[in-house]
């Protein structure tokens, strides 16, 4: 039997690191693909007390539309419409800007989920304002149906409600 030299043990090492490496990529495929989405259902109070304890924000809905029917005037009739996300960050800035001046107390707002049922009144407000259908986002807001006038951005909408209540 013939002694086995450096090169033999080399390409032995070559070939246990090429077998580890492709179970070792196969075990990674097969647990992702084969991973279940878990639901967990919660209490109102639960979710309040983990919302508390992550210092995560809910924005409000001062003003809230909850059907076509509805006669309170200030959902049917408001001064302006202010579109915005649960995720968006900058959504927060101005939501913090209304409540830390009490801009709801001052003018009529409507502010809407833009990602939630109210994605379509959204993307028609965007159109009545000749935007670019790829170019807009929230927070946005509409105001001044007559002349279509809107305010996309942070700033600009800070800015904007500034100016416009002489803040």
């Amino acid at each position: 039997m013939e002694k086995p030299n450096k090169k033999t043990f080399k390409q032995l090492g070559a070939l246990i690191v090429i077998i580890v490496f492709v179970l070792g990529s196969y075990g990674i495929f097969f647990v992702l693909n084969n991973t279940q989405p878990t639901t967990v259902e919660l209490s109102e109070e639960e979710l309040q007390e983990l919302i508390d304890n992550q210092d995560i924000e809910i924005l409000s809905e001062p003003t809230q539309a909850t059907s076509n029917n509805q006669e309170d005037s200030s959902v049917e009739d408001p001064d302006m419409i202010l579109f915005y996300s649960q995720s968006c960050p900058h959504c927060h800035n101005v939501n913090n800007f209304i409540k830390e001046n009490n801009i709801d107390e001052k003018i009529n707002i409507l502010q809407l989920d833009a990602s939630g049922k109210y994605n379509e009144l959204f993307v028609e407000k965007v159109k009545e304002c000749n935007l670019d259908s790829q170019g807009y986002g929230v927070p946005f807001l509409f105001y001044n149906p007559e002349d279509k006038g809107c305010v996309m951005g942070d700033t600009p909408i800070i800015d904007f409600l500034k100016d416009y209540l002489s803040l």
